[in-house]
């Protein structure tokens, strides 16, 4: 391989790992802020979940955005409010149109009405496929590390989740 053809093909690694990135950040922003119609496009049609340490699975796009939407969006309006950080990405370009990926999650979760916070560590582990030029998601699904709760007697939120308004 030509001197050329070797930074091209380095390039389009460097690429295509971005890419991932993005589409991890845009799962866990759509995730956060209930935005189920966009969410559905990280998805391939026949991807799966393994949520819970495998115990919560899911076949295919409609059943997970079914499960995201009806397991946190009525929590989310009864006074609880998350976000979900995904950091220290491990992806491997598997082939030009295949990849796995590895992420740190650090969930955090305040219910100003039961006035608790819950902090979840966990790793994701994720499958992507490479759709007409666009990385999508084919598996996701993560192993907790642990989870700790606590009493917060002088919790408020200020934010709303849909909108990010003060």
């Amino acid at each position: 391989m030509s001197t050329l053809q070797d930074l091209e093909s380095r390039i389009k690694a460097l690429e295509d790992l971005e890419a991932i990135k993005r589409l991890k950040a845009r799962y866990f922003r759509c995730l956060d802020r209930q935005l189920w119609d966009e969410m559905r496009e990280c998805f391939v049609e026949d991807a799966t979940t393994a949520y819970q340490d495998g115990e919560l699975t899911h076949q295919g796009v409609d059943a997970i955005i079914k499960f995201l939407s009806e397991s946190l969006g009525p929590a989310m309006k009864h006074g609880r409010k998350g976000m979900h950080l995904g950091h220290h990405p491990e992806i491997d370009l598997t082939s030009e149109t295949t990849a796995t990926g590895i992420w740190a999650l650090d969930d955090q979760s305040v219910d100003s009405e039961a006035k608790t916070a819950k902090q979840m560590r966990a790793h994701y582990h994720d499958t992507y496929v490479k759709v007409r030029g666009e990385w999508k998601i084919q598996h996701t699904g993560y192993v907790r590390l642990y989870d700790v709760d606590w009493q917060v007697p002088s919790l408020s939120v200020a934010a709303d989740y849909r909108t990010g308004k003060t």
